[in-house]
């Protein structure tokens, strides 16, 4: 079973479903990062070489976001009781990759994947060039989250 199934999406959730109309939804897909054991080394980065799962991974969840009743998660969306797919219009590729040191590595296929199959929806990369060790491109018409945690010297 996918983690996230059906998590943070249906209407007695409040989350997705009833949001005001000027609140646009975004959904984040794991990027092959993990915050919570950034301390271990070399343990809290997805192995570059095996993200063919992480991605498949995001494309499953957005076919049970978007997906027709027709296609596999599409259906099991319908039989969770939300036969209607949900409109994605934004997807964050991780949350705070900044700290890692191969989100390049890590996003190029992600990106890419997610791109060509939803080429409508606008991806928003959760790192850009604040690692000293990479720079990255955002690609046109997509977006970059910078959400930094400053202390009050710092404001």
């Amino acid at each position: 079973m996918k983690t996230w199934v059906g998590l943070f999406l249906f209407p007695e959730k409040k989350i997705f479903c009833s949001h005001p109309a000027e609140i646009k939804p975004v959904l984040g897909v794991y990027s092959g990062y993990s915050l919570d054991i950034a301390t271990i080394v070399a343990a809290n980065q997805w192995p570059v070489g095996l993200m063919d799962q992480v991605v498949q991974e995001a494309l499953d969840e957005l076919e049970f976001c978007m997906g027709s009743v027709d296609t596999p998660w599409g259906a099991k969306r319908a039989e969770y009781g939300h036969p209607e797919p949900f409109q994605i219009d934004h997807v964050e590729l991780g949350n705070e990759d900044w700290f890692s040191t191969d989100y390049p590595a890590r996003v190029a296929p992600l990106y890419t994947s997610l791109k060509a199959k939803y080429p409508g929806i606008t991806y928003i990369f959760s790192a850009y060039d604040e690692n000293a060790g990479y720079t990255i491109r955002i690609p046109d018409g997509n977006m970059w989250d910078s959400h930094h945690y400053e202390g009050e010297s710092d404001a």
